[in-house]
């Protein structure tokens, strides 16, 4: 059994005070430190249409949440800075989604022409809408969201710096964090119990194995170009039975060595996009990639859309973990209304061409006013077949309100 992240903080008994304490520290600094002090906090509201899956699943159509991300930037010296972020829920059906996380905590330092960052921290890679491949370094937080748009603070020492004219970025990343999972009653979980507190490693020193990684990126004319190469131990888990306990599931991490590409062409008013990867280390080799393009309309009654279209492929065997993008196509609209409120909007759907499975997405957001924000987001998932990863949340079908205030 591992003991827990030193970043993440997971409370039970008396989690309800816990939160209310930290959201009135964090006004109090507000008023205090206002030009170092920002973030959000608010209220959520998850609609599910239709009963779980699962015996022990919550049932509860109407589940809300309380949510607080502060973020708190300190200059130290003319060449050093101090960031931290939190994350924290109070969740009132899965008590696995009441958390505490800490999702940045590192110094940002100049060293000669080199900029440094040691601490937690996060990095994203890529240019794609419906998945993003190359983006490796940070682990999702499944928790979060499913989609695995939400990600843990990286333990890290990172050095960049400009040579030739390409932004070079290294990675030193000593600790692994472990994926997040749904609890027994949190919806979006598969079948069986996941042993969260029992992983399995590749490697003899476990979540310690040190990991490397490096990208390089370069503007050319019309092109944005990034390699990057990652060694290591990998973010998505196999999920295994396990022997003494065989109604649960036990997470099984290897070590992946990775080669990545990201591209995107810019012509007018046209994007074209690719993301493509090449992996070893999860049975057999193999390549996976999203190609695509985006196509903006503007000024149609006032509004940009931008139009997307991507083909997804994942050329991985069964040994590999389990994805649902091996063969499909999104379609997708990106809806900026250009108002005063920034009103905005992003609607897509996945479908496999296989089977016809789909998932239907929808993103959006408007200013009540300077402080306030309203956020919608919504899923729906259709899957006809028991084979198919979807058929795991083809019940959790859900309609999520937010109403955040930004400080």
């Amino acid at each position: 059994m591992t003991s827990p992240s030193p970043l993440s903080i997971e409370y039970r008994e008396g989690s309800v005070s816990i939160f209310i304490t930290l959201m009135l520290a964090l006004l109090l600094a507000s008023t205090s430190r206002a030009e170092e002090l920002k973030g959000s906090m608010g209220a959520e509201l998850r609609l599910y249409p239709s009963s779980p899956k699962y015996e022990g699943q919550d049932d509860d159509m109407l589940v809300p949440s309380l949510l607080f991300s502060p973020s708190l930037t300190k200059k130290l010296s003319p060449t050093s800075t101090l960031t931290s972020t939190l994350f924290g829920r109070l969740h009132s059906g899965d008590s696995d989604q009441s958390h505490l996380d800490i999702r940045e905590l590192y110094l940002q330092k100049m060293i000669g022409e080199w900029e440094m960052r040691l601490g937690a921290a996060k990095e994203f890679w890529g240019v794609t809408e419906s998945r993003h491949l190359v983006n490796i370094i940070n682990q999702a937080d499944l928790v979060e969201d499913i989609d695995e748009e939400e990600h843990l603070g990286q333990p890290m020492l990172n050095f960049n710096r400009e040579i030739f004219g390409n932004e070079l970025r290294l990675f030193l990343l000593p600790y692994f964090r472990e994926r997040t999972f749904p609890g027994q009653d949190g919806r979006g979980r598969p079948p069986l119990p996941i042993a969260t507190d029992a992983p399995l490693y590749e490697s003899g020193v476990g979540e310690w194995h040190p990991d490397l990684a490096m990208r390089v990126r370069r503007s050319i004319g019309a092109w944005d170009i990034g390699l990057s190469e990652f060694y290591g131990t990998g973010r998505e888990p196999s999920l295994r039975f396990t022997p003494s306990a065989p109604e649960t599931l036990q997470p099984y991490y290897e070590v992946i060595h990775q080669q990545g590409v990201d591209l995107q062409y810019t012509l007018s008013s046209t994007l074209l996009k690719l993301e493509a990867l090449y992996r070893s280390g999860q049975g057999d080799d193999f390549a996976a990639a999203v190609i695509g393009v985006e196509h903006t309309l503007s000024n149609i009654l006032g509004a940009d859309i931008g139009l997307m279209l991507e083909y997804l492929y994942d050329g991985r065997d069964a040994s590999a973990p389990v994805t649902p993008f091996n063969d499909d196509i999104y379609l997708g609209a990106r809806i900026a209304l250009n108002d005063v409120r920034g009103s905005e909007m992003i609607v897509g759907v996945t479908i496999d061409r296989d089977n016809l499975s789909s998932t239907i997405s929808l993103e959006g957001g408007t200013r009540i006013n300077d402080s306030w924000r309203l956020e919608v987001e919504g899923k729906v998932f259709s899957s006809e077949e028991k084979s198919d990863p979807l058929s795991i949340v083809e019940n959790d079908d859900l309609l999520q309100f937010r109403v955040l205030y930004h400080f």
